[in-house]
């Protein structure tokens, strides 16, 4: 990574891509959910490993962490926006997810780098509020927008801006999460190197067979189920329980190890 340029080892920012014709032309652009699969990657290695090694992969996830405060604006710089895009209102569907991924990575993160809790609960804690702030859109009056550093509903609705206005706000309870478990530990995700594999050197396309009545039916009926899932699980009220812990968080205590059952007593709806 280092060598081809995609990732800085003064600055630890993440590039996009390079240029198959011409390796030496690097895409220019950082997107938070490289920056926080990095981090979530290094952390991983801080865990796994021992001594020297464990010295190297710590100083790594510093880097990485530092790296990150390009996708943290607004008045105090403690708010996630996704830097390539949100400025120039130009991200597109994917990448109005990609908060989601960074929210998630930050806060996974703390459970196998400890230390960094108190780096990362201060940008989490203050998203996560603006967040929820933005989410008073649509009929329902709880569509989420895009651009959290405004603070209101800017028009931008869709399943990313939901994912990731719901990972950021849950992100503030991972102090009573359990860290990742590893395959001895009761984790069940089987892994397979070699998935896709089978498709190495194919030279011609998959045949389907014609999309049929039936199958349109199917598409569409999952498709309401999954948008009204979606609009649920982001409704009004589950938006504001949460975000009333946040703001509890927040607003009442910096300290880590608080424990966020003793704020729900003062969630008043």
């Amino acid at each position: 990574m280092v060598a081809s340029g995609l990732l800085d080892p003064i600055t630890y920012h993440n590039y996009d891509g390079i240029y198959a014709e011409d390796c030496s032309l690097m895409v220019p652009y950082q997107w938070s959910y490289n920056a926080g699969s990095f981090l979530l990657g290094a952390a991983a290695m801080y865990n796994h490993t021992t001594r020297a090694d464990r010295d190297v992969w710590r100083e790594r996830v510093d880097g990485l962490l530092n790296g990150s405060s390009v996708f943290f604006g607004g008045d105090a710089g403690n708010v996630m926006t996704e830097a390539a895009c949100e400025p120039v209102g130009l991200c597109n569907v994917d990448q109005q997810s990609f908060k989601a991924y960074l929210a998630r990575w930050m806060a996974a993160t703390t459970k196998w780098a400890p230390w960094t809790y108190d780096h990362v609960m201060p940008l989490l804690r203050p998203s996560a509020a603006a967040a929820a702030a933005t989410c008073t859109g649509g009929d329902s009056g709880s569509l989420c927008g895009l651009r959290w550093t405004e603070r209101e509903f800017d028009g931008w609705t869709g399943v990313g801006q939901q994912m990731a206005a719901m990972e950021v706000v849950l992100a503030c309870l991972i102090q009573d999460m359990r860290a990742p478990v590893a395959e001895g530990e009761g984790g069940t995700s089987a892994g397979d190197p070699a998935a896709g594999g089978e498709d190495v050197g194919r030279s011609t396309g998959h045949e389907f067979r014609p999309v049929s009545a039936a199958d349109k039916a199917g598409t569409w009926a999952l498709t309401v189920l999954a948008l009204e899932m979606s609009r649920l699980m982001t409704s009004t009220y589950v938006i504001r329980i949460i975000t009333k812990v946040c703001e509890s968080l927040f607003l009442k205590t910096n300290q880590p190890g608080e424990d966020v059952r003793f704020f729900f007593d003062d969630i008043n709806l």
